[in-house]
């Protein structure tokens, strides 16, 4: 599992593409790494977020939560042109 931060854009469109684009980097670069026992590969991104919380005084609360996770297995990955990663679309596979 692979958990990174999605903050560092202001707009959900362009989070949203960041997002997309460090996960087909990340797949590319794992599965490209040459280790045969990688079978599956889950990747998590976390953003900050205001939500309630109920305590003392009730409130606002900013904190990460999860806004996009894939998974990729091994016999798929291995069906992906990595030199066309930017169609990867993870909606679809």
């Amino acid at each position: 599992m692979v958990e990174f931060n999605g903050d560092e854009l202001d707009t959900v469109p362009l989070k949203k593409a960041a997002l997309d684009k460090q996960m087909r980097e990340g797949y590319e670069v794992l599965y490209g790494a040459g280790c045969a026992d990688l079978v599956q590969i889950g990747i998590t991104a976390r953003s900050r977020t205001f939500g309630s919380y109920v305590g003392r005084g009730g409130g606002a609360l900013r904190m990460p939560v999860v806004v996009f996770k894939t998974k990729l297995v091994r016999d798929v990955a291995d069906t992906i042109d990595w030199a066309n990663r930017e169609s990867l679309e993870f909606n679809e596979i």
